[in-house]
Order: C-alpha cells, then sequence, then structure tokens
C-alpha cells in the first residue's frame, strides 16, 4: 500500500510537471503574406519547441476579377449588401481593437523578424516618387504601434519602380506566445464575447 502512495505521488508530481512545462512552452506562428493589385498569398506556419506542428499556405487568389456592368436589381442589392458588410466590419473592428486593448497583449506576444517590403511604381518618375513618400509616412505611422511588441528592430523598405506599373506589399514575422498565455486570453475573450 505504501509503494502504491509513493507511486502515484511520482505520476502526479510528474503529471503536475509536465503541465507546467507545456504551459511555459512558446508557441511561434510565423506568417508570411503577398499582397499586390492582382493577387494574394497567405502562409501560416506554427512551431512548438522548434518543431513544426501545422502549416496553412492559401491557394492564390486572383483579385482583379471583372465582370459584365448591368444595372440590375441584384446589383443594387449587392450595393446595399456591401454597404451593410463595411458597416458591420467597422463595428467589428471598434470591438476587436477594444478587446485587444483590454487584453494587455503587448505583456503577452512578441514579434520577431518583421520584414515589411513594399514595391511600387506608376510607370512615370515623379508620380513613383510621390507615392514612395506616401508609403513611408504610412509605414512610419503604423510602426510606433507595432515597436513596442517586437524584440528586434523591423526591416520596413520601399522599393520604387520607376518604369512600370506595378504594386505589391511583402509582410513576414513571427509572433511568439506562451501556452498559458494564449489559453488565459482565450478565457477572457470568450468571457467578453458572452457579453457582447
Amino acid at each position: 500500500m505504501l509503494l502504491f502512495i509513493i507511486l502515484s505521488g511520482f505520476i502526479l508530481l510528474f503529471i503536475v510537471f509536465l503541465i507546467y512545462l507545456i504551459l511555459r512552452s512558446t508557441l511561434t506562428l510565423r506568417i508570411k503574406c503577398l499582397i499586390s493589385a492582382r493577387h494574394l498569398e497567405i502562409h501560416v506556419t506554427v512551431y512548438l519547441w522548434n518543431k513544426k506542428v501545422w502549416a496553412y499556405q492559401s491557394e492564390p487568389e486572383q483579385l482583379n476579377k471583372r465582370k459584365e456592368p448591368s444595372a440590375t436589381k441584384d446589383d443594387m442589392r449587392e450595393e446595399r449588401d456591401m454597404r451593410s458588410t463595411t458597416d458591420n466590419w467597422s463595428d467589428q473592428s471598434r470591438k476587436a481593437i477594444t478587446l485587444l486593448r483590454s487584453l494587455h497583449v503587448s505583456d503577452h506576444v512578441r514579434i520577431s523578424d518583421l520584414a515589411w517590403i513594399t514595391t511600387c511604381g506608376t510607370g512615370d518618375a515623379s508620380e513613383t516618387a510621390i507615392l514612395c513618400g506616401v508609403l513611408w509616412s504610412v509605414k512610419a505611422s503604423v510602426m510606433p504601434w507595432i515597436g513596442p511588441f517586437c524584440d528586434d528592430k523591423p526591416r520596413i523598405n520601399v522599393v520604387p519602380f520607376f518604369q512600370r506599373k506595378c504594386l505589391s506589399s511583402n509582410l513576414s514575422c513571427m509572433f511568439h506566445i506562451r501556452i498559458g498565455d494564449a489559453i488565459a486570453m482565450i478565457k477572457k475573450i470568450r468571457g467578453q464575447w458572452k457579453e457582447g
């Protein structure tokens, strides 16, 4: 009987240690996103203990599919649906920002290897220069929000193409979060979601 109690104590101690080890482990999420005027690609890879656990690669979507112009009731209905979707998206994004602020994400999530490279060109050198300036100002205004999350210096760049028309943006980064923090954040999100 004494042997059984000692063995159960060791097994319980081992299980508690294993749970502690898992909750303190870091989950790494690598995201690569390529957005251009004609297509969108997303690659997501999840690592646990430096081993690839899960990967997702989107099918390249063609964004500029054109349809024949027609003024029918369906088009008006689509426009109304698009407006309601936009209003809904606006409300949802406000709620998401409020939720992220309440979670204190900067205490739990770390970003590393952030690279954001944008290529642009209009075919005219002066217009391309103005576009590059606008893109630099947008990136410079976004970086102070992202900066507190970053472990290392983000690499951002705007590459001008003066001779041709193009616009594409390549974003790559790694998110690090402890599994225990992720579970706590999910519980908090679910609680706030139920509240409305």
